[in-house]
């Protein structure tokens, strides 16, 4: 069986290029907090106890509940401050979603009138109108998906106004389980809306250069 699955080359997904990080800064502020948060609390803890131990317990108190303060304010600024690179997930998420259950109106949406769609089973170059057209006939009808997974999911700024995301997603249908990779590449308008302007399929199994 594993002799089978290595022919369809299914496991070749992992050879994807990751996307560029997000700055140090940005990731342990806004990504991520929660190390921020807990080694600020784990100072004042600290800070408290060596304080106290010298009799000094009221100084503690001031630094842990500065290290407390510190900790909260990183916490309530991370879940308040969306950025760029996570709302662009965000919107890859409703996006795979919505092809996923063929939601039409939310595919008008998210896709920019100016979308390029490359897929080997659909074209090359293919615009917005086909591209709905095709998740409608296509996912509507033919090969409806029973379930979706979004495995891995990556975001980077190429720009003030362009990005990128690259997403692995797993999706099971009547013909069976089939994974894939896709770059999204996404334009802020000028209502600070991200709209997806180019689609492309980087990894398919059993599919040489599907985007190309």
């Amino acid at each position: 069986m594993s002799a089978v699955l290595a022919q369809l080359n299914l496991f070749e997904g992992a050879s994807v290029p990751p996307l560029p990080s997000s700055p140090l800064i940005e990731r342990i502020l806004l990504d991520n907090p929660w190390p921020t948060v807990v080694a600020v609390m784990l100072v004042g803890v600290v800070g408290f106890l060596i304080l106290n131990q010298r009799g000094r317990a009221r100084h503690g108190l001031v630094v842990f509940g500065v290290a407390l303060a510190v900790a909260a304010g990183a916490f309530v600024c991370a879940m308040v401050v969306e950025t760029d690179r996570e709302a662009m997930k965000q919107r890859s998420r409703e996006l795979i979603g919505a092809v996923a259950r063929v939601e039409v109106e939310l595919l008008e949406e998210l896709l920019d009138e100016d979308l390029e769609l490359n897929v080997t089973r659909v074209g090359r170059g293919v615009g917005k109108a086909q591209t709905i057209a095709a998740v409608r006939s296509y996912l509507g009808s033919v090969y409806p998906v029973r379930e979706h997974t979004i495995l891995e999911l990556q975001s980077t700024l190429d720009g003030p106004r362009l990005g990128r995301t690259q997403v692995r997603v797993r999706v099971t249908s009547d013909v069976g389980v089939l994974p894939s990779w896709w770059r999204i590449d996404w334009l802020r308008e000028t209502d600070g809306t991200w709209r997806a302007r180019r689609i492309e399929a980087l990894w398919i199994p059993g599919v040489s250069r599907p985007g190309g």
